[in-house]
């Protein structure tokens, strides 16, 4: 008896420094920035009557969003990661000169926040079930404004995401913007500290959020592998990838994954129009673009704003193609 008392003593603290060591990881990627968000978020988001709410039902599963702003020159649909909420953006929900041009919307992805089913608990990994509650949403801000752009926005997890929702509804979408979300099926897999939070008891110990979180990951590469047969309706689209070096979450790698898909695109566009597609590397940022980097965001909406307004559908001679590509190198979004 007291030998198996020493040996569940033991393993108790084996799982107890492996809680630590995955209680570790997730600290050290989520920095100082992450909790000084919250609480601006506390103070000047969650309770601001310029919010609004709105959602709608679909086959039992509540999908809820905010908005702000003014369909001015374009609306942008926020998609944030995981895990995640709304209020991932909510700097820009609150940046009056911003919201006086565009109207932001931004979803409770299904399974987060407002987002639920109404019947029972529910994960929503596949990205085929999370096109399927927000392809809805677009067609709803299309027939609201059927003559204004609308871009499709994510980050991290939102960000692999968005080229699939884009994907989906080609028609009613105009451009996207992808921040620091994974896109190589490759370099997506789970990681050790995924591994590690399947793991009884430490499954039980971090909480529901990480664990759906973890769910979500366990599903990324096998949806990013279903994803590569709908890039070419992407071919067209105005896009841009935006990817920071210091990422310790997103393997910068992505970015050369992503510049291969537009280089593909390219050769398809050879002979007929070229939107603005590029990878905007930036090596001293990390992961929290939505936090630190607003103003790099907003640049990067209002130059794929500026090609949607052009002209669709224009055909482009050799040297009105390298005149813009000239243009894009010195970019605000560079």
């Amino acid at each position: 008896m007291g030998q198996c008392t020493s040996v569940l003593k033991r393993r108790s603290r084996l799982l107890a420094a492996l809680l630590l060591v995955l209680l570790g990881a997730f600290s050290c990627a989520i920095p100082k920035e992450f909790r000084a968000h919250s609480e601006f978020v506390q103070r000047e988001v969650l309770e601001n009557d310029a919010i609004k709410a709105d959602g709608f039902e679909l086959d039992g599963t509540l999908l809820s969003y905010r908005y702000s702003g003014n369909a001015e020159r374009a609306i942008v649909l926020w998609i944030h990661g995981t895990p995640g909420s709304w209020s991932d953006i909510g700097r820009l929900l609150v940046d009056q000169p911003f919201l006086r041009q565009v109207k932001l919307v931004s979803v409770d992805r299904p399974g987060w926040g407002a987002s639920q089913s109404l019947d029972t608990d529910r994960v929503y990994p596949g990205f085929d079930q999370q096109t399927r509650f927000l392809s809805p949403l677009i067609t709803r801000l299309k027939r609201q404004y059927p003559e204004t752009p609308l871009i499709v926005a994510g980050h991290s997890w939102g960000g692999s995401l968005a080229p699939a929702v884009a994907a989906k509804n080609p028609q009613e979408v105009d451009a996207v913007l992808i921040l620091a979300g994974g896109l190589d099926p490759d370099l997506t897999r789970p990681r050790w500290y995924n591994r590690l939070a399947k793991i009884w008891p430490i499954n039980a110990l971090i909480g529901s959020g990480l664990r759906q979180s973890n769910i979500e990951m366990y599903a990324l590469a096998d949806n990013l592998a279903a994803l590569q047969s709908d890039w070419p309706q992407l071919a067209t689209m105005p896009m841009i990838v935006v990817q920071g070096g210091k990422d310790p979450l997103v393997s910068p790698r992505n970015a050369d994954y992503a510049q291969s898909v537009i280089d593909g695109f390219e050769q398809t566009n050879a002979d007929g129009a070229n939107p603005l597609q590029k990878v905007v590397n930036k090596p001293e940022m990390g992961h929290l673009l939505h936090i630190k980097h607003t103003d790099l965001i907003k640049d990067c909406l209002f130059d794929l704003l500026a090609e949607v307004d052009q002209k669709k559908g224009q055909r482009e001679t050799s040297q009105s193609y390298a005149n813009k590509r000239e243009a894009q190198k010195n970019s605000r979004c560079s």
